[in-house]
C-alpha cells in the first residue's frame, strides 16, 4: 500500500501578505483550502494513509485535516527547508512506498494516477513549458531519466521542471532514508 507524504511546513514567503499568517496550503482554490483538494485526489487515487509535515501554522492545518490525515511537525521548518520535512517523516515512512507532493501543489487527478501507476523505484513527475527561471527547481533528462534536479541547475541546462510528485517504492524510500 502507497502511503503520501505531503510537505507543508514552509512560510510560504513568495505569497507575501497572503501566507503572513496562513499557511500556503490553507488558502483556497474554488472554496476550499488546497489542502483540502489534494487529499480527495489522494484518497480518489487509492491511498488511504497520509502523512502532513506541519510547521508554519501547524495548530490550523492539523485542526483542518484531523479527520483524513495524519500530522507530524517539523520543528525545524523555519531553517531546514523541504529536507527537514521529509526527515520529520522519515519514522513514519522509512523502508515503505509512498508518493511525496507538495502542500500547495495543484494537479489533474490523471497525473497523480500515471504516476502510481509506475512500476520504478522512483518516478519523478516532470512539466515541460517554453521558459524557465532560477526560481523553477529544473531537472535534466537523458534516456527518459532525470540525471539532475535542483534550484541551481543553470537555466540554459534545463530539459523541465520537477512537477512537484514523486513516487518511492519501498526500495527506494528505505534508500533515501539512510543516514
Amino acid at each position: 500500500k502507497v502511503k503520501a507524504l505531503i510537505t507543508a511546513a514552509g512560510m510560504g514567503r513568495r505569497f507575501g501578505a497572503l501566507t503572513r499568517r496562513k499557511n500556503k496550503c490553507l488558502l483556497e482554490v474554488e472554496g476550499q483550502a488546497l489542502i483540502t483538494h489534494l487529499l480527495r485526489n489522494l484518497r480518489s487515487a487509492g491511498i488511504r494513509e497520509s502523512w502532513v509535515v506541519t510547521g508554519h501554522e501547524h495548530a490550523a492545518l492539523k485542526k483542518l485535516v484531523q479527520d483524513r490525515a495524519r500530522t507530524v511537525f517539523n520543528p525545524f521548518y523555519t531553517v531546514s527547508g523541504i529536507l527537514g520535512s521529509f526527515w520529520a517523516a522519515k519514522p513514519h515512512l522509512d523502508g515503505q512506498a509512498f508518493l511525496f507532493t507538495t502542500s500547495d501543489h495543484f494537479f489533474r487527478p490523471e497525473v497523480l494516477r500515471d504516476c502510481l501507476r509506475s512500476k520504478k523505484d522512483l518516478c519523478i513527475v516532470v512539466q515541460r513549458k517554453k521558459a524557465y527561471t532560477k526560481e523553477d527547481a529544473k531537472v535534466t533528462i537523458k534516456n527518459l531519466h532525470v540525471t539532475d534536479i535542483g534550484k541551481g541547475l543553470p537555466v540554459h541546462r534545463a530539459d523541465g521542471e520537477f512537477g512537484g510528485m514523486a513516487l518511492f517504492s519501498a526500495r527506494a524510500s528505505k534508500l533515501f532514508f539512510q543516514e
